[in-house]
């Protein structure tokens, strides 16, 4: 369900949701270009996971300036993860030629393909608003362990997404 509570089910929805929000995704929906739609994907994950990352930098600077230096051990954490899981992203396998092929990719996979693409970028999206809240609190930096624990939730889920993503390539290779 979006921010205007419509739901996106069904392939087509799905399609729709993450079209409007990732440049050139829509080579997807030909079926011809799915190789560089992957790659596209991939790249727009890395990407908002890098504005992740330089958030989360500004924020570490901004509490060090301020002689806040209590939970930068944690903000260094989770931005050594991320940068840890930008990397698989951005650098992971493309698969092979026969995965993408048009003509091979069943509809159900390809589906499964969307719910995992708009599961990743909706955790992105909850990272940045989590970001955004925490710098935008009366006192920036008073909770620095609860947003550090929550965005440490986000990476490990988003991590786990990223890896049965790549999991399903995999297995539409061999079919």
């Amino acid at each position: 369900m979006d921010k205007e509570g419509k739901v996106y089910g069904g392939v087509a929805e799905l399609f729709e949701w993450i079209a409007d929000r990732v440049p050139g995704y829509r080579a997807y929906r030909a079926r011809e270009k799915l190789r560089d739609a992957d790659k596209k994907v991939r790249e727009f994950l890395a990407g908002k996971l890098t504005s992740v990352k330089e958030k989360l930098t500004n924020i570490k600077r901004r509490l060090t300036d301020a002689g806040r230096l209590k939970g930068l051990d944690k903000i260094d954490f989770v931005i050594r993860k991320l940068e840890r899981i930008r990397d698989t992203a951005l650098f992971a396998e493309r698969g092979f030629s026969g995965v993408f092929d048009p003509n091979k990719v069943r509809e159900d996979k390809l589906a499964e393909l969307y719910r995992y693409d708009r599961a990743l970028i909706e955790r992105v999206e909850v990272m940045i608003a989590t970001l955004e809240e925490f710098t935008a609190s009366p006192a920036p930096g008073a909770d620095i362990a609860s947003m550090t624990a929550k965005l440490d939730d986000l990476l490990d889920r988003f991590d786990a997404e990223l890896s049965r993503r790549g999991e399903l390539i995999g297995s539409i290779d061999k079919e």
